[in-house]
């Protein structure tokens, strides 16, 4: 059985009650959308805050509805919305800030730019951009991945080889990809690391 609340651990202005509900989410909250290439495809990370400026909410998006990667996008988001809601003690600056240090650098099978532009995987993106959002770190790179105006043709793309999975594709977003003569390329759309 859990101790009970003695008075020096319930706030002055809030009742144990109060203190157990998330902050409401009102009706309308500003914010800013960003635009991040990710090894898993371009994401769109989108930062809300109240009034006050405080961080609340953020929503993330990349790959098309109904894949895998759009789930995990949209479950990233959630979770970090739901920390930003439970009622703290901490700002909420520091609760991002915790955020971003859990976030930051983790890796992926693979990763896009180099040195402080490089971007390992989706959750590693969604850290940079709640850095810039608060000002802890300078704008990323947008032109990190392969560029269409790079000149070089995609072979036609082709079937996957009969039993072989790939990973997600990041031009296209199918389970396509696959490391094929040091390169990866997708069997959906021709996309090629080459």
């Amino acid at each position: 059985m859990p101790p009970a609340p003695n008075d020096a651990d319930v706030s002055p202005t809030t009742s144990p009650q109060e203190e157990a509900r998330l902050r409401p989410r009102p009706h309308v909250w500003a914010g800013t959308t960003y635009r991040v290439p990710t090894p898993v495809g371009t994401a769109f990370v989108t930062v809300n805050g109240d009034a006050a400026g405080e961080l609340r909410e953020v929503f993330v998006t990349v790959g098309r509805a109904g894949s895998d990667i759009a789930a995990d996008a949209e479950a990233l988001g959630r979770l970090i919305s739901l920390l930003l809601r439970i009622p703290s003690n901490l700002p909420a600056r520091e609760v991002v800030v915790a955020v971003i240090d859990q976030l930051a650098g983790i890796g992926g099978s693979s990763a896009l730019g180099f040195g402080s532009n490089r971007v390992r995987s989706l959750a590693d993106a969604v850290a940079q951009i709640l850095a810039e959002h608060c000002g802890l770190a300078e704008p990323i790179a947008a032109d990190r991945g392969p560029s269409a105006a790079s000149g070089e043709e995609a072979e036609a793309p082709g079937p996957t080889p009969a039993g072989r999975t790939g990973d997600f594709c990041p031009n296209c977003g199918e389970m396509a990809l696959v490391n094929e003569e040091g390169c990866q390329k997708c069997y959906a759309c021709g996309y090629s690391t080459c």
